[in-house]
């Protein structure tokens, strides 16, 4: 399980610099998460059913999550999934199994945005994109609430982990400005 607190903050201008870094594959992959917020366990298990909402069941909570793309990135889908297969991973094994079909290998993902983060010297990790997306999110509405429920968290407080807040430094001034 991957400590959010480990897993490094980047910049949008980061971000960009490392899209044009990695190969086409990768670099869908990574906007998937970055305009989705959601985990690349569940972005390569997503099937070729490309639509501008993207909708998950996620593996590690559970919940359903569903995120709307830019118009850009679902063109860029389109171009590299342009056909309906439901029965297919939107991202596949570049060697699959003769028995079966299999997606995309997170650990061969894991190493690919390692080799381009050494390059670029940029500390950041694939969590780092869902903690991007929290900011975004935030930047866009203004509110926790609003990035916590995008995120489907259940304590205010991890969202608060996301977005770098210090939660009881908020609670002390909070308090501190209440009319007693």
């Amino acid at each position: 399980m991957i400590n959010i607190n480990k897993a490094k903050q980047i910049s949008q201008e980061q971000a960009d610099a490392i899209a044009t870094q990695l190969g086409r594959v990768e670099r869908l992959i990574f906007l998937l998460a970055v305009e989705t917020g959601f985990r690349i366990s569940d972005i390569l298990r997503l099937k070729a059913t490309v639509t501008q909402t993207i909708t998950t069941i996620e593996r590690k909570t559970k919940k359903f999550r569903s995120a709307r793309i830019s118009d850009e990135l679902y063109q860029e889908l389109l171009k590299y999934s342009p056909l309906y297969y439901p029965e297919k991973y939107l991202f596949e094994a570049c060697r699959p199994s003769k028995t079966h079909e299999r997606h995309y290998n997170r650990m061969t993902y894991h190493r690919k945005l390692k080799r381009v983060a050494k390059a670029l010297k940029i500390d950041f990790s694939a969590h780092s994109m869902r903690k991007l997306y929290a900011t975004n999110v935030f930047k866009r509405t203004g509110s926790i609430f609003a990035v916590q429920e995008a995120m489907k968290h259940k304590y205010i407080t991890t969202t608060a982990e996301y977005l770098g807040i210090d939660v009881n430094a908020l609670i002390i001034k909070a308090t501190s400005n209440s009319p007693r």
